[in-house]
Order: structure tokens, then C-alpha cells, then sequence
């Protein structure tokens, strides 16, 4: 699937709008929010990654199927990307 304008993507946003509002659960969320990324910008692999201080957690992804990244821990201090 492949959004070639805004207004392509304005309606996928709308209509993930309306699987959240149904959603049961937050991990249900962040799941159909990577699934969107997924789609909307063609990309191999969508994740939401929680940092807490010195540290970060994949907690959600799609697809999950080739990755399996969810529950992955990563210490980010001393990361070349912190400033």
C-alpha cells in the first residue's frame, strides 16, 4: 500500500483515529500506530522505542515477524547519537 499525497495520508490518520478509539489495550495502540507508519511511508519496519534515563525499550513494532526487536533493551549512554 502506498500514499502518493497528504490528503492520502490525512485519511489513513483519520482512519487509525477510529482503530484507537476501539482499541482495548495501550499495546494495541502502539502496535496499529507502527502498523500505520508501516503503510503511510513504505518503510521496512516501524518500531516505538520508551526511553527512561540512561536507557531505552522497544515496546512496539510491525511487522514483528522478521525483527521479534519487542522487549529489546538498550542502554543509550555513551550513544554517539546523545548529545
Amino acid at each position: 500500500m502506498e500514499y502518493k499525497n497528504e490528503k492520502d495520508i490525512f485519511i489513513r490518520l483519520n482512519q487509525l483515529s477510529s482503530l484507537i478509539n476501539s482499541a482495548t489495550k495501550f499495546e494495541q495502540i502502539l502496535t496499529l500506530t507502527c502498523k500505520t507508519a508501516f503503510e503511510v511511508f513504505n518503510i521496512d519496519h516501524s518500531g516505538v522505542v520508551v526511553f527512561n534515563n540512561n536507557s531505552g525499550e522497544v515496546v512496539a513494532e510491525f511487522p514483528s515477524k522478521n525483527f521479534n526487536l519487542k522487549g529489546t533493551k538498550f542502554n543509550v549512554k555513551g550513544n554517539e547519537t546523545q548529545n
